[in-house]
């Protein structure tokens, strides 16, 4: 018996000294949030002018087996980040679309997106961006959102708030009523719903819904519900790098993000993700009217 009672002290004292371990290392990163945030927004700086000087040379546009678009700069740029990241933080991982997972399981993970929306950039259009997080077990402490030809730079880091091209946003302009049919809403493309055979959900929102706006870009769509141009959003069968910042934008103004579905996706890491974000009595109506069409 006496030793049971050391062995389950021993075992408690163990389990006190790993949580504690996890609380002196979450308080470490968070301390570096602010370094971590200006390796960034150095790469994001970096990128744009790297954009622009490449811009004209990057319309060999390549097929990708998922049939999306792929450009010289989108490879160029995860790149760039990726040995940015290596050499500076080898611990952290990188999760980006056009590469391989770079250190699988590490706390510490960048998701980045090099080029949102490559068809409207390779086409000259200015709703396409590059989307930064950093995630600290699965979810963003800090993300930059970068729309360059709009000069709209959205950032948010843990606790901090959520900067307009460097200056704090407060919030979004006032609630709309429960279920008040006339909100505007961003929705991905009709061939999302298609990924995961719930091509029929988009019918049943629309019909719903009629100011209904849709953009080849998850980015200009998120940014323009931060910003308020949307009530809500919502994002379907998408990939975690065409959402990584978007629920620490909500969390930080003080709206609303729901997670409706995680599924499985052939070889993509961690899947494919619908959310709901926005103003919050938007969002519920949303998430009430999809739960009821399933």
């Amino acid at each position: 018996m006496f030793c049971k009672v050391l062995q389950d002290s021993s075992s408690k004292a163990e389990s006190f000294k790993k949580n504690m371990n996890k609380v002196i290392s979450s308080n470490s990163i968070i301390s570096n949030i602010d370094k971590y945030y200006d390796f960034a927004k150095e790469f994001i700086d970096e990128s744009r002018i790297f954009i622009k000087e490449k811009r004209n040379n990057s319309h060999k546009i390549e097929l990708k087996s998922d049939n999306s678009l792929v450009t010289f700069i989108d490879k160029s740029l995860e790149e760039r980040f990726r040995r940015k990241v290596k050499e500076t933080y080898p611990e952290h991982g990188v999760l980006g679309e056009e590469f391989p997972e770079y250190n699988l399981g590490a706390p510490l993970r960048w998701v980045i997106d090099p080029i949102d929306g490559t068809q409207n950039f390779a086409y000259g259009l200015k709703s396409w961006g590059i989307i930064v997080a950093l995630h600290l077990n699965g979810v963003p402490i800090l993300s930059i959102y970068d729309l360059p030809d709009l000069n709209e730079t959205l950032s948010a880091i843990k606790d901090k708030g959520v900067y307009r091209n460097e200056v704090k946003i407060e919030s979004l302009k006032k609630e709309m009523p429960l279920n008040d049919k006339n909100s505007s809403i961003y929705i991905s493309r009709p061939n999302n719903f298609k990924r995961n055979s719930q091509f029929e959900m988009f019918y049943e929102i629309t019909k719903d819904y009629q100011n209904i706006n849709i953009s080849g870009s998850s980015i200009y769509g998120q940014v323009y519900t931060i910003l308020g141009a949307f009530d809500a959003g919502i994002e379907w069968a998408v990939k975690l790098w065409d959402i990584a910042g978007i629920q620490l934008f909500a969390k930080e103004l003080g709206l609303a993000y729901e997670l409706i579905e995680n599924f499985k996706v052939s070889g993509v890491v961690d899947g494919g993700f619908t959310v709901l974000f926005g103003k919050p009595s938007v969002v519920a109506s949303l998430k009430k009217l999809i739960e009821t069409a399933k």
